[in-house]
């Protein structure tokens, strides 16, 4: 039976978002796992591959915007486009690792279920400081985060800044250049919500 699911996604992608979905529903089905969540730059993965986003390649990202909706469709979830996608993640995801340092996992995956219900669940823009911190006041997450005026600067810290980049570089060695991958017990991946029937026949041991 499998111990550990690593779920890895960039915050800028909406199947990442609808990954967030299908990743609590797994953690609901099987209690016992370990559920890591790791955000990362998929836009750092895609210059060193060459592979271009999808909004980029006009046939596909027809057909991407059809898709994303039944997906959150037969996920249960509201789905809403910011009007600044695609737009860069770096700042929520060092907001996320921020959090992580001082309240765990499960402090940093309550944010980043906040943030992403604000970013494609309502459709707001969480480039901006004032949005991330009420995703982190929702989350419970520490009083500095809560705060535009504290959580800014905190996001400048070089240490974070340099934690991120080497969370990245380690997922990009490990193989990840999209969003999502689920990553089971530190070596076998799927990649994108469609695997999730698979993903989850490998936790069962089937």
């Amino acid at each position: 039976m499998a111990q550990k699911l690593e779920f890895i996604f960039d915050f800028s992608s909406p199947y990442g978002y609808l990954g967030a979905t299908v990743t609590d529903q797994i953690t609901a089905e099987f209690p016992e796992l370990e559920v890591v969540w790791r955000p990362y730059l998929m836009g750092a993965a895609m210059k060193q591959t060459g592979i271009p986003a999808l909004v980029e390649i006009p046939i596909k990202s027809r057909y991407v915007a059809r898709d994303m909706i039944r997906s959150a469709e037969r996920l249960g979830v509201p789905l809403t486009m910011p009007g600044n996608f695609p737009f860069k993640s770096v700042a929520v995801c060092r907001a996320f690792y921020a959090i992580e340092a001082e309240v765990g996992q499960p402090g940093a995956q309550a944010f980043a279920r906040a943030a992403y219900s604000a970013c494609f669940g309502r459709g707001r823009k969480i480039t901006e400081m004032a949005v991330l911190a009420e995703a982190a006041a929702a989350a419970g997450s520490p009083a500095w985060a809560q705060d535009a005026a504290t959580l800014e600067p905190r996001l400048q810290d070089q240490d974070l800044k340099d934690h991120l980049r080497a969370v990245t570089d380690g997922l990009i060695a490990r193989g990840c250049w999209g969003s999502p991958h689920f990553i089971v017990d530190e070596g076998e991946m799927f990649w994108g919500n469609d695997k999730r029937w698979e993903l989850r026949a490998f936790l069962a041991g089937e």
